[in-house]
């Protein structure tokens, strides 16, 4: 009987910053309160009414979610959105 081993590669995958390259200095911020507040993207999400997933793709905040955002972190638009303000 032959057992064929699995790649330990497979298994070895670390896990994907929260502070990917790509991310906003917005959305860095965000995330950094959040976790201040023992709080996370997903929390957020469901207060917003969005997935999780759509929430951890975005790369900036998106101008329509602002207001809500705003309203449960307590984070300014210009904290969330500095390049919108400048």
């Amino acid at each position: 009987m032959t057992t064929t081993k699995t790649p330990k590669s497979c298994y070895s995958t670390p896990p994907r910053p929260a502070y990917r390259t790509g991310r906003g200095q917005g959305m860095r911020r965000l995330i950094s309160h959040l976790e201040e507040r023992d709080k996370n993207l997903s929390w957020l999400a469901a207060k917003i009414g969005k997935s999780r997933q759509a929430v951890s793709a975005w790369d900036e905040v998106p101008p329509k979610h602002l207001r809500k955002i705003r309203a449960h972190t307590g984070l300014s638009a210009q904290e969330l959105r500095p390049d919108l303000f400048k």
